[in-house]
């Protein structure tokens, strides 16, 4: 730091004798007072004034050359040409402030890891920027304050008009440790200032809030954004280059855990549930997550989900609008809606098969069942497919089995027979006939009726009538199935 100062000081001198040099001649504006035309843009005075005095009478070596020691810098501020010596003393002292702050904005500029900075359409280097900067306008200020009367020279000119004119040279001079410590303070505090905010962040959704928030503090004061650092493990860094590699690194870091494929047969709901992750935040908070649907023509708007506590989400997915294929869901984590520096949000995916929903025939048998048969029951499956066909009923028929599960189309039959009734002498065959629908064990939907027949032949005939003529049960059927 110190070697680094050195280097700088000695390179600034050149610029602070050529500040000196260059600074040009003005009149007085304060009231009451007369003001002295002059018409050169330099430091000297019109050719028709002439130097009648000076104050003190010997030039002070300062004038020409700046003193150089190991513990102050020195700066030479020069005034224009006034009408009284108070108001030519005032601008001296103006011109050493001006200097004093151009030397800490070329302090901070070298200092600096970036150097230039875009603020609207025009690009603006710090030293600029100083000049707004109250905290280094405060600096300047303090050591301006200390030039003490004997480090004036005061030349005294009159023109053709017998008017005297004012040019007043003022030494300024600032000890190298409190430039040193001023600078440092600067940066420290204004570190500090933004680097506390980044001392705590429980979740992912807080850090991304801080981290755009700072972000966006520093895009407002480039100068801050300039001598802000960050110590982390490898080196001190510049905060505002930590915090937008900090949140690329963090986005990066999300993703979904682990996401099978899934398949669900039509009219029935996936529910899984969706867990988020990430190695650099054990808690994600509250983030939302777009869910869209892609596949067979499918144009279903996109769902938002909500991240909960434990990270994860449960997803559900009604299949009952969906036609039976192949279809890719994806995950959209909107890390984007709470800082929209984010560039691109984490995006997970995976496969998911809609089926055609498949019912089995079940058979309950009771009473005097002798007389039915294979033949028998492959007529009432008939009769069930005639009414799934007739209304629309958004199943396929599978091969019945002894203890079926999922969709179950169930035909009962209490067979009784009735001994014959005087004056008739035929035996009567009585049925009370059911059929039900019924998922995962759950009846959804029955219909009876009692039908009396004089043989098997007839009665199935009836029954199979009665099921697939049956235009209510089945157009409740698919109500349920919409559900």
């Amino acid at each position: 730091m110190i070697k680094r100062l050195g280097i700088l000081f000695l390179s600034l001198a050149g610029i602070v004798l050529y500040a000196c040099a260059s600074y040009p001649v003005s009149t007085s504006s304060r009231p009451n007072e007369e003001r002295l035309e002059t018409h050169d843009s330099q430091r000297s005075v019109s050719a028709e004034q002439r130097l009648i005095r000076t104050e003190p009478e010997q030039k002070p070596a300062w004038i020409d050359t700046l003193p150089k020691t190991g513990e102050e810098l020195f700066f030479v501020g020069v005034s224009r040409a006034f009408a009284t010596a108070a108001d030519a003393r005032n601008d001296a002292r103006e011109n050493a402030f001006i200097q004093v702050m151009r030397f800490y904005g070329e302090f901070i500029q070298a200092s600096a890891v970036e150097k230039t900075y875009v603020t609207g359409n025009s690009a603006e280097t710090i030293t600029a920027l100083i000049n707004r900067e109250e905290e280094i306008s405060n600096f300047a200020q303090a050591v301006v304050s200390q030039i003490g009367t004997g480090r004036y020279y005061t030349e005294v000119y009159l023109d053709g008009q017998n008017r005297e004119a004012y040019v007043v040279y003022a030494l300024c001079q600032i000890p190298r440790q409190k430039a040193e410590q001023d600078i440092e303070d600067f940066a420290k505090n204004t570190s500090e200032r933004y680097g506390n905010l980044l001392a705590r962040l429980p979740t992912l959704h807080s850090a991304l809030l801080v981290y755009g928030d700072t972000l966006a503090a520093l895009e407002q004061n480039p100068l801050h954004r300039a001598v802000a650092y960050y110590d982390s493990p490898s080196g001190r860094v510049n905060l505002y280059e930590y915090i937008g590699l900090q949140l690329n690194t963090l986005v990066g870091s999300v993703s979904f855990v682990s996401l099978p494929s899934a398949a669900v047969e039509k009219t029935s709901t996936l529910d899984t549930t969706i867990t988020v992750s990430s190695p650099l935040a054990a808690v994600i908070g509250t983030v939302d997550c777009a869910v869209s649907i892609y596949g067979m023509n499918n144009h279903a708007p996109k769902v938002i989900y909500t991240v909960s506590a434990d990270n994860s989400f449960s997803l559900k997915i009604f299949s009952s609008h969906l036609e039976p294929g192949r279809y890719t869901v994806q995950l959209e984590l909107l890390l984007n809606e709470i800082n929209h520096r984010v560039r691109k949000n984490p995006l997970g995916s995976f496969s998911f098969e809609v089926r055609p929903m498949t019912a089995a025939v079940h058979f309950v048998i009771s009473g005097d069942s002798t007389s039915i048969g294979d033949t028998e029951k492959n007529a009432l499956i008939q009769g069930i497919q005639q009414g799934i066909q007739t209304y629309g009923v958004p199943v396929s028929l599978k091969t019945d089995a002894a203890e079926p599960d999922g969709a179950v189309f169930t035909v009962s039959l209490n067979l009784r027979q009735q001994a014959p009734v005087p004056p008739s002498n035929r035996t009567l065959l009585i049925c009370d006939a059911t059929i039900a629908f019924s998922r995962d064990g759950a009846t959804q939907e029955s219909a009876s009726k009692r039908i009396t027949e004089i043989d098997a032949t007839g009665m199935v005939g009836q029954v199979r009538k009665f099921i697939g003529e049956n235009q209510s049960f089945f157009q409740n059927v698919i109500n349920r199935l919409s559900q």
